[in-house]
């Protein structure tokens, strides 16, 4: 395997000497490192902005003294994107525990990034957003109760009303 990449390498690189070589394989490495970064910023500011969506399909109640949105914040640690701080989400709702959301990563095999959204000190009963790149490139939350039964509606003011209805309706 090491000597199929040293003569791909050199089909690719005829007569580069050592120190080019190093040179490259270190300026890619940053590049590399540089996307990684970009990734992780876009994917905190993409977190950020789903906060401001949710407070602003929950505004009437917010007025209204119902719902009260608060912040903490979280380390999360990423295979390649590293260690990075990134807001939680927390729903009182005053008539059950604390609703949270939680963020995950941003590096889940086949969707951009997850949420985890459950009832404080009820985790069992989570359920996942989960961001989806759409054919044409734009993007996407899906609201997930089971993946392996591809329980999925999409996440929007009506799916998340609905799934605040039913843990109140639960915790009542």
């Amino acid at each position: 395997m090491l000597k199929e990449k040293i003569r791909a390498r050199e089909a690719r690189e005829p007569g580069m000497g050592l120190k080019d070589r190093l040179a490259k394989i270190k300026q890619e490495r940053e590049c590399q490192h540089e996307d990684w970064k970009k990734r992780k910023d876009l994917w905190v500011m993409e977190v950020k902005t789903l906060y401001q969506q949710v407070a602003g399909w929950l505004s009437d109640l917010m007025d209204e003294g119902f719902v009260k949105m608060g912040f903490s914040t979280k380390t999360l640690t990423e295979d390649f994107v590293g260690t990075y701080e990134i807001d939680v989400l927390e729903l009182d709702l005053e008539v059950c525990p604390p609703i949270v959301f939680e963020p995950v990563g941003r590096n889940i095999i086949g969707f951009l990034g997850r949420i985890d959204i459950y009832i404080k000190g009820h985790e069992t009963e989570r359920r996942m957003l989960l961001q989806v790149e759409s054919e044409d490139g734009s993007t996407h939350w899906e609201l997930w109760k089971n993946i392996d039964k591809k329980e999925m509606v999409p996440f929007t003011g009506e799916s998340l009303e609905k799934l605040l209805e039913y843990w109140i309706d639960a915790w009542s």
